[in-house]
Order: C-alpha cells, then structure tokens, then sequence
C-alpha cells in the first residue's frame, strides 16, 4: 500500500536543499548520484526485524521492535495477521494508531500480537544517533512474491518534522517498512516508509517520505509490549 504526496517534497526539498530541512541523521553523497528504488534494488540476504503485514485487502511492512509489537505506518489500516518469512504467521490483538495521526503527519501505527514474536526485535534510534548510512526494506511488489524482501541504499536530504526525506521511491506494499540507520553498533530503525513521490507510471522515483523514529522514540517506546 502506498500513498503519492508529492506536495510537501517539492515544497520543502526543492533541489534537495531547502533551508528549512534540518540536517541529514546520516551523511549523504551529491542527490544526483542516485536514482533507483527499492524494487530495482537487492534481495535482502538480512531479514533483520523486517515482517510482513496484511489485512484489510491489502498489504504493507513493518518492523518487530518488541516480543509482541510492531511498528508500521499509520495508513496501514486494517491489518489483522503479521508474516515472519521463515516461521509463520501470527495474529493481531490490538491495533494502536498514532493519536495524532493525519497523513503523512503522525504516519505510525503499532500492532500487538497474541503471541510471542522471534527475535531480533530492533533498537530504535535517538537523538543520540551516530550512522554511516541508511537502507530501506520492504515486501513492494513490481513482480515479486509477498516472501521477497528488498533492499537498497537510500540517501537522506535532511528532515523537518517526523518527515525525514530521501532519495529513491517505494512501491506498493513498501509502507510502513523500515529505514535503517548503519552504525558501528549495528543497525538501528531511524525511520518508517510512509509516502513515494511520483506515480505508478513512473514507479514512484521522485523520492521517498519516511517517519523519524527519533521524533516520535517516547510514543513508540511507550507502546512497546
């Protein structure tokens, strides 16, 4: 499931360098040195915390971040079963929206399950955060099966907000999946799909709109079960 917004990108990351973004949470090369997106990216040979999610005749990602608890994106309504390629499915039993949320705002969403989920559940980034460089996961589809877990680099522009933009867009299904943040730790969740700038025809390459888990770490760490 993917939402196109485009206003808010050419609005507030006109050439990629706006003064009102904030400064990049990773360092990033030139904007024009990039050009692809998540599913002309690599199979993913780490599945980390990278789950599926489906319900509500549709489908999106997320990110297990406690032993029953998922972090998705706030227009990824309706989703009742969690996949964890490899081990099964489990259920949901409670299902917590963002109390603020009005797309793209607030786009987050948590997902509590009756059973216990696998490890490893993902740190989630601070204020604190010290990273190299950030790749986006997801289940998108152009092709692939809903078992097929992409990933490639993407380049953050800088952040304004809980909008943290960045290069490359996403594909139907990327929603809710999770931005990683490379650190000498290891990876870190810094943020979550959200919105790709484009259309379908263009295979949304405009850019790509995550969620700052560092702006919303007292929310999410709160909800964590």
């Amino acid at each position: 499931m993917l939402f196109a917004w485009s206003a808010i990108f050419g609005i507030t990351c006109s050439g990629c360098g706006g003064d009102l973004l904030e400064a990049p949470y990773c360092p990033a090369p030139p904007a024009d040195s990039v050009d692809a997106y998540i599913t002309n990216g690599e199979p993913s040979t780490d599945r980390r915390s990278t789950v599926f999610v489906r319900g509500g005749g549709g489908f999106c990602s997320g990110t297990i971040i406690g032993p029953r608890t998922v972090l998705t994106a706030g227009h990824c309504v309706g989703k009742d079963e969690i996949l964890v390629v490899g081990v099964g499915y489990f259920d949901v039993d409670q299902d917590i929206p963002h109390p603020e949320f009005t797309f793209p705002v607030n786009d987050l969403r948590i997902l509590h399950t009756l059973a216990l989920l696998p490890e490893p559940y993902a740190p989630l980034a601070d204020e604190d955060i010290v990273c190299s460089k950030t790749i986006a996961q997801g289940y998108g589809w152009h092709g692939n099966s809903p078992e097929q877990l992409n990933e490639r680099e993407v380049f953050e522009f800088g952040h304004i907000g809980d909008q943290i933009f960045n290069s490359s867009g996403i594909a139907p299904g990327d929603s809710g999946g999770p931005l990683w943040a490379i650190t000498d730790d290891g990876p870190i969740l810094l943020g979550v799909a959200s919105w790709g700038w484009g259309t379908p025809d263009t295979d949304y390459e405009g850019g790509t709109g995550h969620i700052s888990v560092v702006y919303h770490n007292e929310w999410i760490t709160g909800e964590i079960r």
